[in-house]
């Protein structure tokens, strides 16, 4: 049936009208991903005109060198000034996630970002350290206190391995130094000191750190079973040195009888006796005693 004049225009405005909307709607929506994309670009210019903040570890008063740092305290800085050694959030925690304690290797002002060149782990607390007296080990003749060292042994046959590294010297003269030391260390040196006196051509020596700042060497020497047996039964102890270089300090003690080493330590022991008694002689004369 055919529609009249009047009906098809009524259609025709309303599909004209249909498509008016839809265009001003299009229009409309353009319009908006326009201003949504200027106002995000906007945003992306503001913070990139606004640094990348990161966080770092200070102290919120000063620690003197040597010092052990009480806490450390966390602080934002600009990413773009952050040392590639700073102190981090992981490396703050041991593999137990128990809190590092460290002691200072120099002056360290507040709001100063740590590095790991600043500081040391102090493994072992102040109440477990004690001040030993060695005057058995070969010492620099520019040692002087308040330098670190390493403490070394070598072989005839060129070997030579870190006994313990990077201690700081409390006090020194020309034949003795004395180290604050923990259990550990004194159970690996003494070793070290004893098996020099069994093996010929072996000695134990100190060598200086040139900057106190520098990292500390990796400790090579492993000391006999007898005394790892010691070392293990405090579990906050652990040895991680090289089984190799014990097979090799076997090999060593291998051709010596148990009356040739008792020997060689009584002998190495009784020079430790003289050089001490020499040693405490001078001391007393020069306070009047």
């Amino acid at each position: 049936m055919a529609s009249n004049p009047m009906q098809r225009k009524s259609k025709l405005a309303f599909i004209l009208g249909m498509l008016t909307a839809v265009l001003i709607a299009a229009v409309v929506i353009m319009l908006l991903l326009m201003q949504i994309r200027k106002v995000k670009k906007e945003k992306e210019d503001l913070a990139a005109t606004f640094p990348t903040m990161a966080t770092v570890y200070t102290v919120s008063e000063k620690v003197n060198k040597d010092g052990e740092i009480p806490e450390l305290t966390s602080m934002q800085v600009i990413s773009s000034t952050v040392p590639e050694n700073a102190l981090t959030t992981e490396n703050l925690q041991d593999e137990e996630g128990n809190l590092k304690v460290f002691k200072a290797l120099i002056d360290i002002e507040p709001n100063t970002v740590i590095t790991d060149t600043m500081v040391e782990e102090n493994a072992e607390k102040t109440d477990s350290l004690r001040l030993i007296e060695y005057n058995m080990i070969t010492l620099p003749s520019t040692l002087e206190a308040g330098q670190y060292i390493d403490i070394r042994i070598a072989f005839s046959t060129g070997a030579d391995f870190v006994v313990a590294s990077k201690k700081y010297v409390e006090d020194a003269n020309s034949s003795t130094i004395w180290l604050k030391i923990g259990e550990k260390d004194l159970l690996t040196i003494n070793s070290a000191i004893i098996e020099s006196y069994i093996i010929e051509g072996t000695k134990v020596y100190a060598t200086i750190y040139t900057d106190g700042t520098q990292s500390q060497s990796v400790n090579t020497y492993t000391p006999n079973e007898t005394v790892q047996s010691i070392i293990k039964q405090n579990s906050k102890i652990d040895i991680n040195s090289p089984i190799g270089m014990r097979a090799f300090v076997e090999s060593l003690l291998e051709g010596k009888t148990q009356d040739e080493r008792d020997s060689s330590v009584e002998a190495g022991f009784n020079t430790e006796e003289q050089n001490l008694k020499s040693a405490r002689e001078e001391f007393l004369g020069e306070i009047g005693y």
